[in-house]
């Protein structure tokens, strides 16, 4: 199964917490959108960040960035989406 864990705040760790867990089972992504682009802890998974986000919050370099069409791409390519 393939799990996207869109994460919006950096503060909350429980979301990586489990995104970390669940690598065991299955194919996990996590996606940084709204204050979460300033997370900057490893989830030791694919990371995404939203692209407009990131500008806003003058974000300078880390994972790669994806704009919204490629974001909808994201949530139909996964079986689950989980949101924080």
């Amino acid at each position: 199964m393939k799990i996207l864990h869109v994460i919006r705040r950096p503060d909350d760790e429980l979301p990586l917490s489990v995104a970390r867990s669940q690598q065991d089972f299955h194919k996990v992504a996590v996606l940084l959108v709204q204050d979460g682009v300033l997370s900057h802890e490893d989830p030791g998974c694919p990371v995404y960040l939203c692209a407009e986000d990131a500008e806003a919050r003058g974000v300078g370099s880390g994972p790669p960035r994806v704009s919204y069409p490629e974001i909808v791409d994201l949530l139909f390519e996964h079986d689950k989406v989980i949101c924080w």
